[in-house]
């Protein structure tokens, strides 16, 4: 079993947040996002180099 870590940065803009993140070691992965005070959840597959992000995020 291999063991991932997952490193975020959260960002505000105009728009609302953006979370974007790496998979170390880097992976292809699925990555999802869930809220826990209100219904939404999104989810996208990192790159190549375990890079991800989520724009457009509510506030």
């Amino acid at each position: 079993m291999r063991v991932h870590l997952l490193l975020l940065l959260l960002a505000v803009n105009s728009s609302g947040y953006e979370l974007t993140g790496q998979i170390e070691p880097p992976a292809t992965v699925a990555v999802s996002l869930q809220s826990a005070t209100t219904p939404f959840e999104t989810s996208t597959v990192s790159d190549m180099g375990g890079h991800f992000r989520f724009r457009k995020l509510s506030r």
